[in-house]
């Protein structure tokens, strides 16, 4: 196994880490008032979250290939545009990487 496929790999198990908040739809992690209220949202911020640890911890490049696996930074400004917080967030339940 390739250095990169290791890493991809121990980015896609953080992932799956950090998306079962995401799938369970924890409301005690919703903490401020504007994420109680648009929960879309909150989804797509710990989605963020997920990425930035990855790129923390395995670094940019690992970040950017597990986040391509998801979507293109296109079909992230399409969705946003159109539809907002849901629609990116709906994008990314329906997508695994």
């Amino acid at each position: 196994m390739k250095l990169s496929e290791i890493r991809l790999l121990s980015a896609s198990i953080v992932w799956l880490a950090c998306s079962s908040a995401l799938s369970q739809g924890n409301s005690e992690a919703l903490g401020a008032p504007d994420l109680a209220v648009n929960p879309c949202k909150h989804d797509v911020l710990q989605y963020q979250e997920g990425i930035a640890f990855v790129k923390k911890t395995l670094g940019e490049k690992a970040a950017s290939d597990l986040a391509a696996k998801f979507m293109s930074k296109q079909q992230w400004d399409a969705l946003l545009l159109n539809e907002g917080y849901c629609g990116i967030a709906r994008a990314l339940r329906t997508r695994k990487p």
